[in-house]
């Protein structure tokens, strides 16, 4: 009589997707002595489960962290933004430029790169309008409902750099653009001033709003 065991470990995508079969034969007892065999693989292998599964759940903890420190320089509302061309090759082996955010730190020292369409960049542009209303409240005393206004307004100057950043990087593309540094120079540096001058200011539809508070009593 022969007696079979299996045991089967599995890991989740996020540990390469291994799979491994432990298979093991034992004759049947021909003597009282092994029946520890019966016992001891069992628990052998139980344990081995419990340390693998314990593994894989720390995992994703871990990777959860680094790139939440990874993101903490966005979340700074002292850091500053501004904007570069950064260079790329295409799978045609054709180099082209296209708009980036360069983050940094008070003090002006490089500490992040971030994509247009980035979850960074947009929460870091949503953190500056925040704190652009926090000191306008503070220093004029606006009401809540005007304050929602100039929010109103501040997610369209938003949106409008966004829009303008996305259609700049299309152009960058074509070769008419891609060959021409001068031509490249012309659709880059109104955007790199508005964010050089501060995207809130005279020219914003968020200071226009403001200008009316300012004239006309407020609610």
């Amino acid at each position: 009589m022969v007696a079979r065991f299996e045991f089967v470990t599995t890991v989740r995508p996020s540990q390469n997707c291994w799979r491994k079969l432990f298979s093991f034969k034992l004759g049947a007892a021909k003597r009282s002595s092994n029946w520890w065999a019966w016992v001891f693989i069992p628990v052998l292998f139980s344990s081995l489960a419990a340390s693998k599964l314990a593994a894989d759940e720390l995992a994703p903890n871990t990777v959860a962290t680094r790139t939440s420190t990874a993101d903490l320089p966005w979340r700074d509302a002292k850091n500053s933004v501004s904007t570069t061309l950064a260079n790329h090759t295409d799978e045609h082996g054709r180099r082209y430029q296209s708009i980036v955010f360069l983050l940094r730190d008070p003090s002006g020292r490089f500490v992040a790169v971030g994509l247009p369409d980035s979850v960074n960049v947009r929460d870091f542009l949503t953190q500056w309008l925040e704190s652009e209303l926090a000191g306008r409240k503070l220093a004029r005393g606006y009401s809540e409902t005007q304050i929602e206004k100039l929010r109103w307004a501040g997610s369209l100057d938003t949106a409008r750099l966004m829009r303008r950043i996305e259609r700049v990087n299309e152009l960058l593309g074509r070769d008419e653009y891609r060959l021409d540094a001068q031509k490249t120079n012309q659709l880059w540096n109104p955007i790199a001033a508005a964010c050089a001058g501060g995207l809130f200011n005279e020219l914003s539809l968020l200071h226009r709003v403001s200008t009316t508070f300012d004239t006309t009593p407020g609610p």
